[in-house]
């Protein structure tokens, strides 16, 4: 096809001279079909002349990697010599002065591993290199001198999940011979179109996307009221009709987003004016509405109208591609019965770079073998549930509960204090005492034990954390169930 283009060109160029008419015309085009035949040619040349993508998942996956362990590089690429697949994936720290060579010595040394080679750990020059693989593909940190066992450890359980990521979604196939664009989280999307029409037309805008929940507002534009982040809307509000597809498009007055609450304390930025929503469609679905309103009231003029119609039209395939791409991610990381994360996603969350203060909860259900006897798994399951809905209901905006055993439970609060944890740890526990439950109309008293540690309270460092709450936990139990123990509590015994 590239061919085709530049003897086109060629003969094009010729037929402009030849015929003095149209000289300007023709020898323009040839000039073109020229050079983007051989820009073609030049992109698919044997060589690797195209420019490689540089990162295997949504920027910055690879960067995080390797902050998050203090790294000196971070690398992901198929096994052998002969292999035809995207070259590799990296991330370097620019700080670190690995050199080019240094870098390419290192790629080539992971891809002649041998085929059985699994795992291994080795010292370098430059650091000690943790590498983890498969029969396809091998993965590696280059860490720092000296690391820890614990953070040899840790190394080499994130390349697992990495390996593991990589098998599932079998990108280094998929962007062998092409770009792909880095899939934004659903909040960048929304954030990047709710400032996007407000820089344009000169509206504030509110993004509410359809979850499991309820309609929630998930981005606004920098001149709209910030708290309306996270609101869930009201299920008869205008844009909640608007966001499952009920209407089209409305106008409105008054509280569409269910902030009555917040405009008592400060009604500066309070909208009293006409809001206009539209709906975020695709094809299949639909994802939620953008509500849009003039800083000082009145019409939004039908040009503004059209274009705003526009950018939420390219935006809905965004929106709905890191929804799709977030729902593969968390199905991986998710507990299949009470939907709240398992060990490997809690334990993902817990050691997010930045989070290193707060406080961690550990529970237990109390009594749970003779319940699960006497009742059955079902009536078990259906405990664990319930359980996990009250936990739900009761932990902070921003907490995170997880499912990380049979009847044991997990919370992270991220900048919690230890009285905090505490306070909301007594909540779900008088909460759960206090619900009548039943299974198969027999009633069954439910009942937990906590644990609970904080960072820098109990623990200067966020990794002694869990062991801290494990042991809190022992000491509810010991103590007669039904409570919760505070870490240091158990310390100064």
């Amino acid at each position: 096809m590239s061919g085709a283009m530049i003897v086109l060109g060629i003969a094009l160029i010729a037929l402009g001279g030849w015929d003095q008419g149209l000289p300007n015309l023709f020898v323009g085009a040839g000039g073109f079909f020229v050079a983007w035949g051989l820009h073609r040619h030049l992109a698919r040349r044997p060589g690797g002349s195209a420019p490689r993508v540089p990162h295997f998942m949504p920027d910055p996956a690879l960067s995080w990697l390797r902050r998050a362990h203090d790294a000196i590089g971070v690398w992901a690429l198929p096994k052998g010599k002969k292999s035809k697949a995207l070259t590799y994936y990296q991330s370097v720290d620019p700080a670190a002065g690995l050199s080019p060579d240094a870098t390419e010595l290192l790629r080539v040394r992971l891809r002649s591993a041998p085929r059985d080679a699994v795992s291994g750990v080795e010292q370098l020059d430059t650091g000690t290199l943790v590498s983890e693989s498969n029969d396809k593909l091998t993965t590696a940190l280059l860490l720092r001198p000296n690391p820890s066992p614990k953070a040899l450890e840790d190394a080499r359980e994130d390349l697992r999940h990495l390996l593991e990521s990589l098998g599932r979604r079998a990108v280094l196939r998929t962007l062998e011979h092409s770009y792909v664009a880095p899939v934004e989280s659903v909040r960048s999307v929304a954030l990047r179109l709710a400032h996007q029409i407000e820089r344009n037309v000169g509206v504030r805008a509110a993004v509410a996307l359809t979850e499991p929940g309820g309609v929630r507002v998930v981005a606004v534009s920098p001149g709209a009221d910030q708290r309306l982040v996270g609101q869930v809307v009201p299920p008869d509000s205008p844009v909640a009709s608007v966001a499952r597809g009920e209407r089209e498009a409305v106008a409105a007055k008054g509280d569409v987003f269910g902030m009555e609450q917040l405009r008592g304390r400060d009604r500066r930025r309070a909208h009293e004016g006409r809001i206009a929503i539209q709906g975020i469609r695709t094809r299949d679905a639909t994802l939620g509405a953008v509500a849009y309103w003039r800083p000082q009231g009145g019409t939004v003029h039908l040009s503004a109208t059209a274009e705003i119609s526009e950018s939420i039209r390219r935006a809905a395939p965004r929106i709905a591609a890191s929804q799709e791409h977030e729902a593969l991610g968390l199905q991986a990381t998710l507990d299949p019965l009470t939907r709240l994360r398992n060990r490997r996603g809690f334990e993902s969350v817990t050691r997010r770079v930045g989070e290193a203060q707060g406080g961690l909860i550990y529970a237990d259900l109390d009594r749970f073998k003779q319940l699960n006897v006497t009742l059955g798994h079902a009536g078990g399951d259906a405990a664990l549930v319930h359980f996990a809905e009250i936990v739900r209901r009761e932990i902070r905006q921003g907490d995170v509960p997880g499912r990380i055993g049979g009847e044991e439970f997990a919370i992270w609060l991220p900048d919690a204090s230890l009285a905090d944890a505490m306070q909301v740890a007594e909540r779900i526990r008088v909460v759960l005492a206090g619900t009548p439950w039943a299974w198969n109309a027999r009633s069954w008293p439910l009942s937990a034990s906590f644990g609970v540690a904080a960072c820098p309270e109990t623990t200067g460092t966020r990794d002694n954390l869990p062991a801290q709450a494990d042991a809190a936990l022992s000491a509810a139990k010991q103590n007669g169930r039904d409570r919760v123990e505070a870490a240091a509590a158990v310390q100064a015994r």
